[in-house]
């Protein structure tokens, strides 16, 4: 942060609100748009992070109600909203945390709005394209969806639970995983790791970008890409079939991981 009043944030400030590893998506597609819309909200407006939550939730139910229409042109419209939408949550949080605004309660409603904002969305298509169509199977694929969407949450809330206690019964004073700590400093020292995993999650963090697609991703072809260029249905398919394969490799990766002591690699494997 700068001493100008009338600059007081700097894109380098902006820029430390980012996440150590965030989606491809948000990362290239994403931020780069967002940032510049920050640096002029927080140097020369008063909108509060508040706002954007809500502008969020205001942009998904118009994204909604396009999608419900169920013809071409309401379907683009509706994908452009979903996007615009998501520009907004990503905006909040990192304005928040520029500000100083952060908050518990903060963080808590917009976590609500987001799954609010997924429903609205997932069911505004499946209602849309059946009532246009009379097909059942997209009102089950759309509960799937809904379905795997609630589940990925679950299970990450229930590994951050159990890697607490997995991380206290080896080292009370860790503050982070430790996994995530030497390959930083792996990074800062530049020093290329051994095995293809490890490659991989090198160069991914280096790059701010997670070692493996998310949920933001799925969410993208199956609210953007499919409307715009594909049928919501197909959509659906490739999003749970995505959802499958991770949810397969996640719940694998923790059941592999959780009882092992916490670390990146050996020393040798540098």
């Amino acid at each position: 942060m700068t001493s100008n009043t009338k600059q007081k944030y700097t894109y380098k400030d902006i820029k430390a609100t980012y996440k150590t590893a965030d989606a491809v998506w948000t990362v290239f597609a994403v931020d780069p748009l967002v940032t510049p819309i920050i640096y002029l909200v927080s140097n020369f407006t008063k909108l509060s992070p508040t706002f954007f939550t809500f502008l969020g939730l205001f942009l998904s139910a118009i994204s909604s109600s396009c999608f419900i229409q169920g013809t071409k042109p309401y379907l683009i419209a509706g994908a452009i909203l979903f996007e615009l939408a998501f520009w907004s949550d990503c905006i909040d949080g990192k304005l928040a945390r520029l500000t100083g605004n952060s908050s518990a309660g903060g963080a808590f409603f917009e976590l609500l709005f987001d799954q609010f904002r997924l429903l609205l969305i997932v069911l505004g298509i499946a209602y849309g394209q059946f009532r246009i169509t009379g097909d059942y199977v997209i009102i089950i694929m759309s509960l799937v969806y809904i379905i795997f969407h609630f589940f990925w949450m679950s299970l990450w809330y229930i590994y951050t639970k159990a890697n607490k206690i997995r991380l206290l019964k080896y080292n009370p004073s860790y503050t982070e995983d430790p996994t995530l700590s030497f390959k930083k400093k792996l990074i800062m020292k530049n020093i290329k790791p051994k095995g293809l995993r490890n490659i991989i999650g090198f160069y991914a963090l280096k790059h701010r970008v997670l070692s493996r697609y998310s949920s933001v991703e799925i969410d993208t072809i199956v609210f953007i890409f499919a409307p715009i260029f594909l049928e919501p249905k197909t959509g659906f398919i490739i999003g749970i079939i995505l959802w499958t394969a991770l949810t397969i490799f996640k719940v694998l990766d923790f059941s592999l991981t959780i009882n092992k002591p916490p670390k990146f690699m050996d020393e040798s494997e540098t």
